[in-house]
């Protein structure tokens, strides 16, 4: 992230995390406590926006309250 902030300006990058998605059969037991870590540490950058993608079309759309 520094070096891209450092190049581009924080205010022009935005990114992409998909917290549920097993694409590439890849998983994790406790995404909220990954993710939740990964979302601190890019705040501290101010960011542009930062994007969840939900799991893949067609399934389960259930919401997963985060308390940051």
């Amino acid at each position: 992230m520094d070096a891209v902030v450092d190049v581009w300006g924080a205010d022009r990058v935005g990114v992409r995390l998909s917290l549920f998605s097993d694409a590439n059969n890849i998983s994790d037991s406790d995404p909220q406590a990954t993710f939740s870590h990964a979302i601190i540490l890019l705040n501290s950058y101010g960011l542009a926006y930062l994007h969840f993608v939900e799991r893949q079309t067609g399934g389960p759309r259930d919401i997963l309250r985060v308390a940051i």
